[in-house]
């Protein structure tokens, strides 16, 4: 019985390597993602805040004038394929919409037979 007994002495003095990885792991994360928004209005003052953060291609992606606005997302070439389109669509969807948003709206240009999604809003009412 007494090797039992010194290695369970043994396992309460040695640092628990887990926990100290996990600690280090979660505290990566924290310095890399946001934290999740709990309310709507902190979803989009989030978005507000980080609006000048959102790129594509070199071009600014997030298009927001205040944090009570609806978040737009697009860019300047975007419109301009809006503004020479012959053919535009849009799509409401509820079962993709962010959380805390009710819907995301899409609006879609045709182009050389293709249905390119151009401009995502993110809705949070319905009418």
């Amino acid at each position: 019985m007494k090797p039992f007994n010194n290695f369970s002495n043994k396992m309460q003095t040695e640092p628990n390597y887990d926990y100290d990885d996990n600690n280090i792991i979660s505290i990566k994360m924290t310095k890399l993602f946001p934290k999740v928004p709990k309310s709507l209005l902190e979803a989009k003052a989030m978005i507000y805040e980080c609006k000048t953060d959102f790129f594509s291609k070199g071009e600014q992606f997030c298009s927001m004038e205040s944090a009570d606005s609806i978040p737009i997302f697009t860019t300047a070439s975007n419109l301009s394929l809006l503004n020479n389109a012959q053919h535009v669509f849009a799509d409401g969807t509820f079962s993709y919409a962010p959380k805390h948003f009710l819907q995301m709206y899409t609006i879609y240009v045709h182009i050389n037979g293709f249905y390119l999604p151009i401009i995502y809003v993110f809705i949070c009412w319905r009418r």
